[in-house]
């Protein structure tokens, strides 16, 4: 779940600037709501509960409620290290390790029962990919693993396929890897053939190796239509996610799918369908969380 940081303060090239850098990290999990004037903050406050409020200088005495913190970003020198106090200069980075500890998010978490995800659909252009990396950023710590099929980058296809071979061939290496560069999202291997190769067992040992470690609160799978060999890997998850459309075609086509999967050979439960369309994705991935 992504964590609600308010900032009230009165200069919008500091706010444009913290809001383009954690917008473009999407392994940190806050999202962050910017306001220039008390009022616009108070109304936010009257229908959304933030985590943690971080105010300017002239709002130093701002008061929230218990549950809500407040963090001052000054600009005096003279409050440098007093409580509730941040020198505001000093590097972002600096800034969301301060703001990770006051909202406890450096905490390691145990994979629990219902946390290795998939999310697969016979349709195309339904929101698959936009809803499967929601779905991620509902969680604190989470691992993307792009199935897809189709490489997002050029560089990072050697990863996804020594991950697969990891994965197939029992590697624990392939873990070691994912703590120590603090992975949270894997691209696809070079060629959606070799994710065919990997049956529910390899799945399985995968799962319950990022358990053993506890490397990830959440794990989601985005799974192309083309890159199953058997439905029947689906059940190494704990649930299914199905996006759905509602046209006449689209309809038809996920009766044949629901037949398809419900076969003795590749039969597979915990399914749950989903209407993305005219619909908050977030919102929704929200949902399904609870």
């Amino acid at each position: 779940m992504a964590y609600k940081v308010c900032l009230l303060d009165s200069d919008p090239a500091y706010q444009r600037a913290l809001m383009e850098y954690l917008n473009s990290r999407t392994t940190i999990p806050i999202q962050l709501y910017v306001f220039t004037i008390p009022a616009a903050y108070m109304a936010f406050r009257e229908h959304e509960k933030p985590q943690l409020i971080l105010v300017g200088d002239a709002y130093a005495d701002w008061k929230d409620s218990e549950d809500c913190p407040v963090l001052v970003l000054t600009g005096n020198r003279e409050f440098i290290g007093q409580p509730q106090y941040f020198f505001r200069y000093q590097s972002v980075e600096r800034l969301v390790e301060v703001i990770q500890q006051i909202l406890g998010m450096n905490r390691r978490c145990e994979v629990e029962t219902g946390m290795f995800y998939a999310v697969y659909s016979p349709l195309g252009r339904c929101g698959k990919t936009t809803f499967a990396k929601s779905l991620s950023r509902q969680f604190t710590n989470s691992l993307y693993v792009n199935w897809e099929g189709i490489s997002e980058t050029t560089d990072e296809d050697e990863l996804g396929g020594w991950m697969l071979y990891c994965i197939k061939s029992r590697n624990e290496e392939c873990l070691t890897y994912l703590q120590t560069h603090a992975v949270s999202s894997l691209p696809p291997p070079d060629c959606y053939e070799d994710i065919r190769q990997i049956e529910i067992e390899d799945l399985l040992w995968f799962r319950e190796e990022l358990k053993k470690r506890q490397l990830y609160e959440g794990v989601v799978f985005d799974i192309g239509g083309m890159v199953l060999a058997s439905y029947a890997v689906l059940d190494a998850f704990d649930r299914i996610f199905i996006p759905t459309l509602a046209d006449a075609v689209s309809i038809r086509k996920q009766e044949v799918f629901g037949k398809m999967i419900q076969r003795k050979d590749e039969h597979v439960e915990n399914l749950q369908y989903v209407q993305l369309e005219g619909q908050d994705v977030d919102r929704v991935a929200e949902m399904c969380m609870r």
